[in-house]
């Protein structure tokens, strides 16, 4: 699932949710890319089409312990419900109101989005995708 993913830059700066088990960087110039135990695989995935198809887009992975219950922040999207049916999800995000001011806000316009972060990380969900359909025919 896309989840706000074109506020990023060297310039902002980053906060770490409370109870969250690593530290993010300062800095909020990298994609969150979040999984449950069952999607580890996903998680991966994602990261290695993002690096075999040399997509520059700094990544934090997370694999939370099975649905993310110890951990809300990382549920705020659609993939949660998918975790709760038994599916595989992952998350892409650039974690939202944890870096973005204009998070839902009037201020969350097209000027304070960096398309070019967003386009990459498009080519490399592009590229998971077509990593991953290719793997299913072998």
């Amino acid at each position: 699932m896309l989840e706000s993913v074109a506020y990023a830059g060297e310039e902002i700066e980053q906060i770490t949710p409370e109870g969250m088990p690593l530290q993010f960087p300062k800095t909020g110039n990298f994609l969150g890319v979040v999984g449950n135990r069952n999607s580890i695989e996903l998680v991966g995935a994602f990261r290695q089409a993002a690096e075999r198809h040399e997509i520059p887009l700094p990544m934090q992975t997370l694999v939370v312990p099975g649905d993310g219950e110890d951990f809300p922040d990382t549920r705020r999207s659609d993939h949660s419900r998918f975790w709760d049916a038994g599916y595989k999800g992952v998350m892409l995000t650039d974690t939202c109101n944890f870096r973005n001011p204009h998070y839902h806000q009037p201020t969350d316009t097209l000027d304070t989005l960096n398309l070019d972060f967003a386009a990459n990380v498009c080519r490399a969900l592009a590229a998971a995708v077509a990593d991953l359909a290719g793997s299913a025919r072998t």
